[in-house]
């Protein structure tokens, strides 16, 4: 994940999805507000989804 996305985006994914912390807080705790932490979320789950489209090519 770190290999993939910058930092910040990857740091967002790790508090939402594998710490399961709700967005707001996530939001809080990396002093940003929802609407940002959402945009890099829905980026995170795009470049994902194109890199493991790569690696199966």
């Amino acid at each position: 994940m770190y290999r993939v996305l910058p930092r910040l985006y990857a740091d967002a994914v790790m508090l939402r999805y594998r710490l399961g912390i709700e967005l707001a807080e996530a939001a809080e705790l990396m002093g940003i507000d929802e609407l940002e932490i959402n945009g890099m979320l829905r980026y995170a789950t795009r470049r994902a989804a194109q890199v493991r489209h790569m690696h199966k090519a």
